[in-house]
């Protein structure tokens, strides 16, 4: 029969420890570019590009993101996607058992194969999936 408090300090050391594992799961993450840019990476979101006989479609993962929480600029023939993702709301970082998804500053560049009209460039965003439709000239 095991001592009743050496259960309580056992217990206790059972969360200290999920605690510590958590924290330092979120600072590699973060050491790794897959957090925030403190540890001088950023995280690249999953992109597809595809050619249409008008227009060129990229569709970008961004769970958890707005619009206006992206911005977007061409430069010469790359459109630079670029913004922040932010730690989940009303969750305490020590509640997290697991902390798989990318957090913090995220940067993707594109080379575009051909000449487009960026003016018109439209840019939605549904389910999480960033749509950005650029005409061809």
């Amino acid at each position: 029969m095991r001592n009743p408090h050496l259960n309580s300090i056992l217990a206790e050391v059972s969360m200290l420890h999920r605690r510590l594992s958590n924290l330092l799961e979120i600072r590699n993450a973060t050491a790794w570019g897959e957090g925030s840019s403190a540890g001088g990476e950023q995280w690249r979101p999953a992109m597809d590009l595809i050619e249409e006989p008008r227009q060129y479609r990229l569709l970008i993962d961004l769970p958890d993101l707005s619009l206006d929480e992206v911005t977007l600029e061409m430069k010469n023939r790359f459109l630079v996607i670029s913004g922040k993702k932010s730690f989940i709301d009303n969750v305490e970082p020590e509640a997290m058992l697991r902390f798989e998804r990318p957090l913090g500053v995220f940067r993707r560049q594109v080379e575009i194969p051909g000449p487009v009209r960026f003016a018109d460039l439209e840019a939605t965003m549904n389910n999480g999936v960033l749509s950005i439709i650029l005409p061809r000239e």
